[in-house]
């Protein structure tokens, strides 16, 4: 999946991870009402976890937030074959990066490599590096 060395993860490596689930599709991250959209419960309990996550994993070498651009590599692991879109789970990554402080904007993202493959299990890998 992701091969990283000591001397990489020091020099360019901001946050390597692993989640044991997918991230929710856009379409289950936002509910209409009274003519506003709304977070759902289940897209706030995925942010507050993943935010905890990427705080624990962020590399300690760096200043955050980081202001520079980034290169973010996703690989999602699923273990069904259900039907839906690669890109449709990426909003709530980049929402998660922003919230925990990593990075301080989305646009930062110069690079972006995703992959879908079968699995044991659903997990999502998330490597995210300085430019």
């Amino acid at each position: 999946m992701f091969t990283v060395t000591n001397a990489q993860y020091k020099r360019n490596i901001l946050l390597i991870c692993r989640l044991n689930v997918l991230p929710p599709t856009v379409n289950h991250m936002y509910i209409n009402g009274r003519g506003r959209r709304f977070k759902t419960s289940d897209c706030k309990t995925f942010q507050q976890n993943t935010t905890q996550i990427f705080n624990k994993f962020k590399n300690p070498f760096f200043k955050y937030p980081y202001i520079n651009g980034v290169k973010l590599n996703i690989i999602f692991i699923t273990s069904n074959n259900r039907r839906w879109d690669i890109d449709n789970r990426l909003k709530a990554v980049q929402d998660c990066l922003q919230q925990s402080n990593i990075i301080k904007d989305d646009k930062q993202i110069n690079e972006l490599y995703i992959k879908r493959i079968r699995g044991a299990n659903d997990a999502t890998l998330i490597l995210l590096s300085g430019e």
